[in-house]
């Protein structure tokens, strides 16, 4: 009876270990400070596939530049193709769950849905996805031990444009993670844009001209940014991570600030671009059945879980 009842409690020990588990979270800051040989600069576009992706598309080839795309399911879901062809000319996609809810607000089954959804979305398309952007980049310990059952990075963004307002007049005049502009010849970081606005797609020519301008040597996606940190300790090993499951694979708990409310965030407005209908938007297009296969990549162990300065808006 002793020797069952000690099995009993490893066995609980095991259960709540692997429940408690979080996924690593990666702010603002800690982007911006990590130590790089050079200026690299990540041009990120939330919210979409849209219909305005495929002249965005043209734009980054025509420029020679790659990007980081966090999608949302239920766009994905209407414009396969594209989501396909992003992938397929190179571009990194993630997730940005499948509607657009702010997770803090949803207990944690409704949580669960969003995170799922949108993550099978991409799946049921060949594409597995390694970096989540929680909408308004809100989150929760819920979140982070849900996102880690999909072997899934938060991810936030250091440099926001705030395209869902209005285009700056000088990109090279962005506020860094810190508040603070960067110093000539010293622009880099993750920046924060939306494929679902037209001006926004319009103006990456313009984005990326005055980006390089300011310093920027190279665009990158993001795990090409985290794969090239200077510091060569801890190793970076370029794998996703495992799903909790697995006992034998070292993993991170992170503490969880108590509180992190969105700053200036206001009733969430519709995806769709100004001039756009709901029909518009999500009318639903014949796809091919490709599958992709996406390459893997590893984070360093050390983290912080210290959001980004960036302010949260209604359109992430």
């Amino acid at each position: 009876m002793r020797n069952f009842r000690i099995l009993v409690c490893l066995f609980l020990v095991y259960v709540l270990s692997v429940h408690c588990v979080l996924a690593r979270v990666i702010g603002g800051t800690e982007m911006e400070d990590m130590p790089l040989d050079e200026n690299l600069c990540v041009l990120t576009f939330d919210d979409g596939p849209s219909i305005f992706t495929p002249q965005l598309l043209d734009t980054l080839k025509a420029h020679d530049v790659r990007a980081t795309f966090f999608m949302l399911g239920r766009m994905v879901d209407n414009y396969k193709d594209i989501a396909l062809r992003v992938e397929a000319e190179g571009h990194e996609i993630a997730s940005h769950t499948y509607a657009h809810k702010n997770l803090k607000r949803l207990n944690y089954t409704k949580q669960w849905e969003e995170i799922e959804r949108g993550y099978h979305s991409l799946t049921d398309l060949g594409i597995i996805p390694t970096f989540m952007r929680p909408p308004y980049g809100n989150y929760d310990e819920r979140t982070l031990q849900i996102a880690n059952e999909f072997g899934l990075h938060v991810v936030l963004w250091s440099i926001d444009s705030k395209d869902w307002k209005r285009l700056p007049s000088d990109y090279s005049k962005l506020a860094s993670a810190h508040g603070h502009i960067f110093a000539p010849g010293e622009m880099h970081g993750v920046f924060l844009f939306h494929d679902i606005h037209k001006r926004t797609v319009d103006d990456v020519p313009r984005v990326i001209r005055e980006l390089k301008a300011a310093g920027c040597t190279r665009f990158v996606t993001f795990g090409e940014y985290m794969a090239a940190l200077a510091d060569p300790e801890p190793p970076l090993l370029l794998t996703r991570i495992p799903r909790s499951q697995n006992p034998s694979i070292p993993v991170l708990d992170l503490p969880i600030r108590e509180s992190l409310e969105p700053q200036d965030e206001s009733p969430v407005p519709s995806l769709l671009p100004e001039k756009d209908t709901l029909h518009d938007q999500l009318q639903t297009k014949p796809q091919e059945n490709v599958q992709y296969n996406l390459k893997s990549i590893a984070l360093p162990a050390e983290t912080s879980l210290e959001p980004s300065s960036s302010k949260d808006t209604p359109s992430f």
